[in-house]
């Protein structure tokens, strides 16, 4: 009987933090443009949670969304490929971070690229001791140096600024990728 109630409340908590994730991101305060608050209704409804089943590399994972599996790619960055130098790390990071969130993301489609892939707004909640956190993956593995921003991948997704914002500051501290001379 513990164990069934156990069940119940990580099913209402999960529903709740997923209501306010997309109110939060509905209501997004200092829009006041109609269209604008339009289009963050409909990229609200998209988002949804997935179970990360393999990190394929720095920018790539392959989910379990409504018992189908579906690669996806993290929007709006570039990774090192496995063989190339922090290649290797950049895949260990992004695990590090899909184990933060234990297997579970948050999925936010834009569209499908020429090679099959998803490309989607990713993220993570963390919980705290009292409150939830929520962590962008492209955004943290570009913070991290192991990935770079890239305009290809870029169209459509929100979190667009937000990364290269981030990039200009990796550079400035020359993290991981931005210690390479070819990337200066």
């Amino acid at each position: 009987m513990t164990s069934l109630k156990a069940v119940f409340k990580k099913i209402a908590l999960g529903l709740i933090f997923t209501i306010s994730i997309t109110v939060t991101i509905t209501f997004t305060p200092g829009s006041s443009n109609s269209t604008n608050q339009n289009q963050q209704t409909n990229t609200a409804l998209l988002i949804k949670p997935a179970l990360v089943i393999k990190v394929i590399d720095g920018d790539k994972i392959l989910i379990i969304d409504d018992g189908k599996a579906d690669k996806i790619r993290l929007c709006s960055i570039d990774a090192p490929q496995l063989n190339q130098p922090l290649g290797l790390q950049s895949q260990a990071n992004l695990q590090r971070l899909v184990d933060e969130g234990n297997g579970e993301v948050l999925v936010a489609p834009v569209k499908r690229d020429t090679f099959g892939f998803m490309v989607a707004e990713v993220s993570i909640k963390v919980n705290q001791i009292r409150n939830s956190q929520v962590k962008d993956l492209s955004d943290v593995q570009v913070a991290n140096g192991l990935a770079t921003f890239d305009t290809q991948f870029s169209q459509g997704c929100q979190n667009m600024k937000s990364i290269a914002q981030t990039q200009i500051k990796s550079r400035q501290q020359q993290i991981g990728v931005w210690k390479n001379i070819l990337f200066k």
